[in-house]
């Protein structure tokens, strides 16, 4: 069977990566905050944090938006 693509599905995989990328940026960010905080680490190490975690983050909103394309556009699901 062919995939449903059309402007709902499309929005609907645009809305939950855009929701589920927010909320991993924000506990990243949380985290990183408390980490440079809790060791009194400079704004270097922030800069130096936030890259490392930048490439997990990228991984799993990948993975998040195939899955995402993948459950709306199912033609069982529509």
């Amino acid at each position: 069977m062919k995939r449903v693509i059309n402007f709902k599905t499309l929005f609907g995989v645009f809305a939950v990566t855009a929701f589920v990328g927010s909320q991993l940026v924000a506990v990243a960010g949380a985290a990183i905050w408390a980490l440079i905080g809790y060791f009194g680490f400079g704004e270097t190490a922030a800069v130096v944090f936030a890259g490392c975690s930048s490439i997990p983050i990228l991984i799993a909103l990948w993975k998040v938006a195939r899955l995402a394309y993948e459950t709306e556009t199912d033609p069982a699901n529509n």
